[in-house]
């Protein structure tokens, strides 16, 4: 099968699954704290923690943010660079106005004064990526929202990447291409996952 028409296939098999989770209710929120307790068991020795600011649809990772914050380690956000299409992170000191705006597709970002770094993201003394995705395998396999953001920026990074989904949008099996960057465990709201 020439290698066009399989991606043609991943493409398509990718935009159905988008199409009916989307169609899905918005799984019930969750006390930010039970994400927080299964977190905890992998902890560490990690000096960074990379997040994200929630969809209305995606797990509340605040608590973990927060909790990292208060042990006084280092916590970055993605913030939406419009002149080059693309993401970059800003470190925060914390999650409210000091340090936060509304941001592209009215997400909270950091503020624009703060200094960005850009990709690849090595992060000296290991780092932890919290990862949003409509849906992820059990495989590791994430599905975005299509842009490829994500993928950009987790692309060469060290750190390990952890999945947040809600149990029902975790798929034995998700379509994938080559340039797809695979997570490393999965966190939900039954527990955390390590992926073989």
């Amino acid at each position: 099968m020439p290698a066009e028409l399989h991606n043609e296939q991943v493409l398509k098999a990718k935009s159905e699954y988008r199409r009916r989770i989307r169609g899905q209710s918005v799984p019930k929120a969750l006390e930010t704290g039970l994400w927080l307790e299964h977190f905890m068991g992998l902890e560490g020795g990690y000096a960074s923690l990379v997040g994200y600011m929630p969809m209305v649809d995606e797990p509340d990772c605040r608590g973990i943010l927060e909790y990292w914050l208060h042990k006084g380690r280092t916590v970055y956000l993605p913030v939406f660079e419009k002149e080059k299409g693309v993401y970059s992170l800003a470190q925060v000191g914390g999650l409210d106005g000091e340090w936060l705006c509304v941001g592209n597709y009215g997400i909270a970002e950091p503020l624009p004064s703060l200094p960005r770094r850009d990709a690849p993201f090595l992060f000296e003394g290991g780092g932890i990526w919290l990862v949003p995705g409509l849906a992820f395998s059990r495989s590791g396999i994430r599905l975005g929202r299509g842009a490829g953001y994500y993928d950009r920026l987790l692309a060469g990074s060290n750190a390990l990447k952890i999945g947040l989904a809600y149990e029902e949008r975790v798929f034995d099996w998700l379509p994938a291409e080559e340039h797809d960057v695979r997570m490393d465990y999965l966190l939900t709201e039954t527990g955390l996952a390590k992926i073989n």
